[in-house]
């Protein structure tokens, strides 16, 4: 087997068996073609690397087999560590959500590439109190369709790189209790799709400070769902949070506002250029909306 790898004016030499390091500004136009036989390209220098990174990406070029039975196998993978003890039931489903949120947020760009996701990975242990999970993307190339491995590598970059300063979804749900047949239905979907959300039905307790269950929730909130109908919009207090929120939105960008429409009813005027999704006449539809959203 070739134990070098020429890339224009620089060698690389092998660093463990069957396998290249190279960083990802010194892909230039390289190709599977261009991977000796039976090696692998790791590419480095998706962001910081430390152990105190929450996520981390990485990107696997593979030249499988010889002249006669060749194949190209691409593998990007998007590391998390979530603390937690795997017995517990709170832990597998905070994995469950962060492996979800990582599909929502890559799913253009894998869909754009040609990438299929998954199978799941089991999360592997790292200490007592904490789980190392993973999202596979995958695709498998032919001869006939040899890309350029710094397109994809770049691409995921890009969006790995604005992942890492998106917050993981926690909804907080705004509505009035005359809807609370509708809200019910959303929460149920958001929950089938490992969503975490603030529901004031679960969340306050009897005995529970109502304004200070509501204010916590707000403040842990990164997105505020407003469930519009024509009695949430009389509703004083659904305006205060909305209010509240929108101007949280304005001046710190620590929360972003989702308007779903229930009923056709008139919109708020501080909602007035926010798109709503729109749930009046096929609740489902409207659902998959606010979800693609986050």
């Amino acid at each position: 087997m070739n134990e070098v790898l020429q890339i224009g004016s620089v060698t690389y030499r092998k660093v463990k068996h069957g396998v290249f390091e190279v960083p990802l500004d010194g892909l230039d136009s390289l190709r599977f073609t261009d991977i000796p036989y039976y090696s692998t390209v790791e590419v480095t220098g998706f962001g910081p690397d430390t152990p105190e990174q929450e996520y981390h990406l990485s990107f696997d070029a593979t030249h499988a087999g010889g002249p006669h039975n060749e194949e190209f196998m691409l593998y990007i993978h998007v590391h998390f560590h979530e603390p937690g003890d795997w017995s517990q039931p709170d832990a597998v489903r905070a994995v469950m959500r962060r492996r979800q949120h990582i599909r929502r947020f890559f799913r253009g760009i894998a869909t754009q590439l040609g990438l299929s996701d998954g199978p799941d990975i089991t999360p592997a242990f790292a200490g007592n109190s904490v789980l190392l999970g993973d999202v596979l993307f995958s695709r498998t190339f032919t001869r006939f369709d040899n890309p350029i491995l710094a397109d994809y590598a770049k691409a995921f970059s890009d969006h790995f790189n604005a992942f890492l300063v998106a917050k993981n979804p926690h909804l907080f749900i705004c509505h009035a209790s005359e809807d609370t047949e509708f809200v019910q239905q959303l929460c149920s979907f958001l929950d089938s799709q490992e969503v975490s959300l603030w529901y004031d039905r679960r969340e306050i307790k009897v005995g529970d400070s109502v304004v200070h269950r509501i204010s916590a929730g707000l403040e842990s909130a990164s997105h505020l769902v407003v469930v519009l109908s024509p009695v949430a919009v009389t509703k004083p207090w659904v305006r205060r949070e909305l209010s509240s929120a929108v101007m949280r939105q304005i001046q710190t960008a620590s929360v972003v506002v989702l308007p779903i429409l229930a009923e056709a009813c008139e919109i708020p005027a501080i909602l007035a250029d926010i798109r709503y999704a729109n749930a009046s006449t096929d609740r489902m539809r409207g659902f998959q909306e606010l979800l693609d959203a986050l």
